[in-house]
């Protein structure tokens, strides 16, 4: 079976093949798992022109123009030279492209679309939306209740075209949590971890004041929060500033690299996330191949990430959370890390998206 992969935005910052795969390295390890009994073909737009081979998957790098191309003809004429049984589109808020890609492909071509945390539109565009998804023949979230936006609003109009499957996994599998722990230079107790940026989305303000309470109680208690951007940094600082437990408990690393983030989540006991909002977060995905045991929010991608493995609170309740936090003391965090583990290799893995893709 013959599958492309492809997008129809240009991401003209990047001009290296390699650099743009392992920016990738959550859903091209999907392809690549594929890869090992069909042939996987992925069109990319970046500033680069040429043809790449990794990992054995074909890769077909374009530069199409700046922006989002809406009226892709070089792309599906090189979409249809290579004959694909299954176009996947990477993204829901393409409705003109897609009635394009049905014409050049035919009707023979099964077409998957791809929610990326996309919002459901109104208006003009959802009645754009409900003509261009008589095209598609699969729809795939991250979570059933992610799909609900679309199918509630009329944008999707059969339900029965929807899958859960995740977007994406990661390649790690974690270290021994004692040897993580002595090389970070951590001290004993229990030891949370967040990841991400420092906005009203992630909501880290949250945490902080739920945590706040919870060093009354287990006053060695760490959280450790890594994050890019930083919007809500002066009030946490203000937070931090007023409270001395949280000024020694809260640790405030900023940017991790990348690979070094294995080794963190390893040394963690929880991963904490006080979203509102997911389509799907690899950050999880990554904690929990690591044994990080989940506190996060009852948000849809999250509740179908984790299942029966971790713990949930509602967004924006801190008081919620502090309840949660004290149920944490109680778990055997070596048994729950190991269940966690193995959900993450039945369920959340590369192979596992793999199996899932064609069920």
């Amino acid at each position: 079976m013959r599958i492309i992969s492809l997008t129809y935005i240009n991401s003209a910052e990047f001009d290296q093949p390699l650099d743009w795969i392992r920016r990738l390295y959550a859903f091209t390890g999907v392809w690549e798992e594929i890869g090992k009994q069909h042939e996987v073909f992925c069109i990319e737009q970046i500033n680069y022109t040429g043809d790449y081979i990794h990992n054995g998957v074909q890769y077909y790098f374009r530069n199409y123009g700046k922006g989002v191309n809406r009226f892709p003809v070089r792309l599906h004429k090189l979409v249809k030279k290579i004959r694909p049984d299954i176009v996947l589109v990477r993204g829901l808020h393409f409705p003109l492209q897609l009635i394009q890609l049905r014409m050049a492909v035919g009707k023979k071509v099964a077409i998957i679309c791809e929610h990326h945390a996309d919002k459901a539109s109104v208006g003009w565009r959802k009645l754009l939306n409900r003509i261009a998804f008589n095209c598609v023949n699969i729809f795939h979230f991250t979570s059933a209740g992610n799909a609900k936006q679309w199918i509630s609003s009329r944008n999707i109009t059969d339900a029965y075209k929807c899958r859960e499957i995740p977007a994406g996994s990661t390649y790690f599998s974690g270290f021994d949590k004692q040897t993580s722990r002595q090389e970070l230079q951590w001290e004993n107790g229990i030891h949370f971890i967040w990841t991400g940026r420092l906005d009203a989305n992630k909501d880290p303000l949250t945490v902080l004041k739920a945590f706040a309470e919870f060093l009354q109680v287990e006053p060695s208690a760490r959280l450790h929060m890594i994050y890019l951007d930083d919007p809500l940094l002066p009030e946490i600082k203000k937070m931090l500033e007023t409270d001395a437990l949280l000024t020694k408990a809260v640790l405030m690393h900023g940017k991790i690299p990348h690979e070094q983030l294995q080794r963190w989540y390893s040394a963690a006991d929880f991963y904490i996330s006080a979203s509102h909002y997911e389509g799907g977060s690899i950050a999880l995905i990554e904690a929990m191949a690591c044994g990080c045991i989940p506190v996060v929010t009852s948000i849809p991608s999250s509740i179908t990430a984790v299942g029966e493995n971790g713990f949930f609170f509602t967004p924006g309740d801190a008081d919620e959370l502090y309840s949660t936090l004290m149920e944490v003391r109680s778990v055997y965090i070596d048994d729950l890390s190991k269940k966690v583990k193995d959900h993450f290799q039945e369920q959340l893995s590369f192979s596992a998206i793999a199996r899932k893709f064609f069920s």
